[in-house]
């Protein structure tokens, strides 16, 4: 694949999920087929735990409208699993890789084993599934498992055959009925279904595009240039279809199915674009929209600076890059809706249903609720959850009703397999203290909702940002590194790229009474040191008769520092010399955060006109913290001192 097709593959694949509310075939105009009746059940998950692997591994539940939920099985791999209407059954994978089949009120049954991915076709009672090489298998209504093809890379359904093309680009069709296979094209990347009978269009691996009728002999050529495979569209006996020839923009084009057909550009620039009743109606680069019929020369603009648009019969329905919802009906001026709007759908009776950024979800111009974590749009039906945990449905848009009051023992739910309800960690979950035992001791940190983790009584504090986040788990990012926190029942699990910590729930209390003590044995410790080079020192001062020596443990601004300025002067005229011999520190007791009292049992040889003599005092000192220093301020001698 040349590297022009990968970013253009990547860029318009950005630009279906992008486009909010539709799914990639919505976004080129097309829509899923409304079923024959829409039943209205949930699957709950609840993770367990997460394997070697890291795939979450949990109990699967299904719970229709008022009933009790009822467990489907335990050990299934999240995301693994498919819901599927028109039958009422779930299919899913456990851990083991083994596939199942459930139906309410019945025991699963094993489908098959050494399951990498699967589809369920209910309407003809058969599964699909491929291992982990590729493989592609069938089982049908008797249970028995038929080997497809080795090494699929895409397949479909169509009309009781298997469409599919394997890693050498070998585009097949299988007949299920009768087991025969024939060979449709060589050399192919991508085909799409077009009418799920007997029509498909293909793509080369040069991205040149064909057209093909499974029972013909041969393929029609549409275009050499470069194709977008997913938005080939068939509108009578065209093709429609974005070449991406150009690498500075999507060119819209339509073709007639004919051999020697000659492609007509509609329009350059395109970013989106719908089909409607002989028009095209298309967003360009520029956030335009345009309509157009294919054989017009011009286009009709009919709105600027728009994001995000859908269609229902007649009127259109758009989203301007501020977030503000209008709709145009027929040749009418553009009507505007509602303001800040997330996300929105149509229903099929036109209702419009839509989220705002105050998450407030409405239809029409009803409020239907407020604080809204995530809602789905089924066919004219709505399912929505809170920010309190709280699961309801809109059956045909009439009044909601409660299907769960309490979503915090799961870990998702869905609506139709869409995620409804997704219990992901946030930084509000975790807030509050926590404590974790490091090399030094413990250590605390108070991490608050909006992600601000300060290490207590420390200025270090970081500001992360939510990079994604799962049940019990969320991954953050700050000053360019990743950090991983997971929450384990009271444990909260911290990653800082392999530095790695486990915190415990603490209280600002713990945390103070930490500190305090941490606080006083360090105090102890600098004022031990200071009154040790206090009296060592103390002895060349006297010698010398140097205040000099002393000076820095001394308070310059207490009286002290000039009784003791006074002594040593005395001292040195009278040719006294002291030598420190012994010291204790008996006691250190604090007065308040910043001043202590210091007894000390001290011993000095004293020496007046040459003659010795040993004195022992009990000294208390005064000792203050001063600019974050600790200096003495006060010095009480004992009764036997003769200094």
């Amino acid at each position: 694949m040349s590297s022009k097709m990968k970013m253009l593959n990547v860029l318009f694949a950005m630009i279906a999920l992008l486009l909010a509310g539709c799914s990639t075939k919505e976004a080129m105009g097309e829509e899923k087929p409304e079923p024959e009746e829409v039943h209205h059940d949930f699957l709950l998950y609840k993770q367990e735990y997460v394997d070697e692997d890291e795939r979450s591994i949990g109990d699967l539940y299904i719970k229709s409208d008022n009933k009790q939920k009822e467990k489907i099985s335990s050990r299934v791999v999240d995301g693994q699993f498919e819901y599927m209407n028109s039958s009422e059954k779930v299919l899913f994978i456990n851990e083991e890789s083994e596939l199942y089949v459930y139906e309410k009120g019945k025991e699963k049954s094993k489908v098959a084993k050494d399951v990498a991915s699967f589809r369920g076709y209910p309407e003809l009672d058969m599964i699909t599934f491929q291992d982990e090489e590729g493989d592609l298998y069938i089982t049908q209504k008797n249970g028995e498992k038929e080997k497809i093809a080795s090494s699929v890379t895409q397949y479909d359904i169509m009309d009781g055959s298997i469409l599919y093309v394997d890693d050498d680009g070998d585009f097949s069709k299988y007949h299920i009925k009768d087991k025969s296979e024939v060979e449709l094209a060589n050399d192919i990347v991508f085909f799409k279904n077009l009418n799920g009978k007997d029509e498909v269009a293909y793509l080369n691996d040069d991205y040149a595009l064909y057209f093909r009728n499974i029972e013909d002999e041969e393929s029609i050529k549409i275009s050499s240039e470069e194709v977008y495979g997913d938005s080939i569209k068939k509108i009578g006996d065209q093709l429609v279809y974005f070449s991406t020839e150009n690498e500075e923009s999507g060119e819209l084009f339509t073709a007639k199915i004919e051999e020697g057909t000659s492609p007509v550009k509609i329009a350059s620039d395109i970013v989106d674009y719908k089909y409607h009743d002989d028009y095209f109606y298309y967003v360009n680069n520029d956030d335009n929209l345009y309509m157009k019929k294919a054989d017009d020369q011009d286009s009709k603009k009919l709105a600027s600076d728009v994001s995000n648009f859908k269609q229902k019969n007649d009127t259109l329905y758009y989203q301007d890059t501020e977030n503000t919802l209008y709709k145009i009906e027929g040749n009418k001026e553009p009507k505007k809706i509602s303001e800040e709007v997330l996300s929105f759908y149509i229903t099929p009776d036109s209702d419009v249903v839509y989220e705002t950024e105050d998450e407030e979800l409405f239809v029409n111009e009803k409020k239907v609720a407020s604080d809204v974590q995530d809602y789905v749009h089924y066919f004219g039906n709505v399912a929505f959850s809170t920010k309190d945990d709280q699961l309801f449905l809109m059956k045909e848009m009439d009044e909601k009703q409660a299907i769960k009051e309490d979503l915090n023992d799961i870990s998702s739910a869905y609506y139709q397999n869409s995620v409804i309800f997704s219990n992901e960690l946030s930084f509000e979950d975790i807030s509050g203290i926590w404590k974790a035992d490091g090399e030094d001791g413990p250590m605390f940190v108070e991490i608050d909702k909006e992600g601000a983790m300060k290490y207590l009584f420390s200025d270090d504090v970081r500001n992360f940002n939510v990079d994604y986040a799962g049940y019990g788990y969320l991954s953050a990012s700050y000053d360019e590194s990743s950090y991983r926190f997971e929450l384990d029942g009271d444990t909260l699990n911290y990653s800082d790229e392999g530095f790695d910590l486990s915190f415990t729930k603490s209280s600002k209390q713990e945390a103070e009474e930490y500190y305090k003590k941490v606080q006083l044995e360090a105090d102890k410790e600098e004022i031990s040191t200071l009154l040790d080079r206090y009296l060592n020192d103390f002895e060349d001062a006297v010698y010398y008769g140097e205040m000099y020596y002393i000076e820095d443990y001394i308070d310059g601004n207490a009286p002290l520092f000039k009784q003791q300025e006074d002594f040593i002067a005395s001292a040195y005229e009278k040719n006294i010399i002291e030598n420190l011999v012994d010291y204790n520190i008996d006691s250190i007791e604090s007065v308040d955060k910043d001043s202590y009292t210091v007894k000390v049992s001290e011993t000095f040889s004293i020496y007046v006109d040459g003659e010795e003599n040993e004195k022992s005092f009990h000294n208390t000192y005064t000792v203050k913290r001063i600019n974050d220093e600790f200096l003495i301020t006060d010095l009480k001698v004992g009764t036997d001192s003769s200094l």
